[in-house]
């Protein structure tokens, strides 16, 4: 995945008012729109910082980077996000959310069996 993410970083078709990316993975279709709208706000009021959810005090996803972050993984040679996140730790917002989806990928039919609303 963090591959992927530095070949996007790297693109330069992006438009240049955009402000931040939210780095989000596939298999959390079931994070709340309430703790999306919680992240967000806090990007807003903080555009100089990673901000990450936190559910009793664990960092997870979905992440938002700002602009400045997500065009430094070009030339990242750090092996994966999490170490990327941990070294920009002065930066990083931790958002408490009581969404426990944060923390858990649905990997398997019975993942989803649980999860589904």
């Amino acid at each position: 995945m963090f591959s992927s993410l530095q070949e996007a970083s790297r693109w330069i078709g992006w438009l240049s008012t955009l402000t931040h990316w939210i780095i989000s993975l596939g298999d959390q279709p079931h994070v709340q729109i309430s703790t999306l709208r919680l992240l967000l706000d806090a990007a807003r009021r903080n555009p100089t910082r990673i901000c990450q959810p936190a559910f009793h005090g664990r960092a997870a996803h979905p992440i938002i980077l700002p602009a400045s972050n997500f065009r430094e993984l070009a030339q990242s040679n750090i092996p994966n996000l999490r170490v990327y996140v941990r070294t920009r730790e002065a930066f990083r917002l931790r958002v408490a959310v009581e969404d426990a989806a944060v923390s858990h990928d649905l990997n398997t039919p019975e993942d989803y069996t649980r999860w589904k609303p």
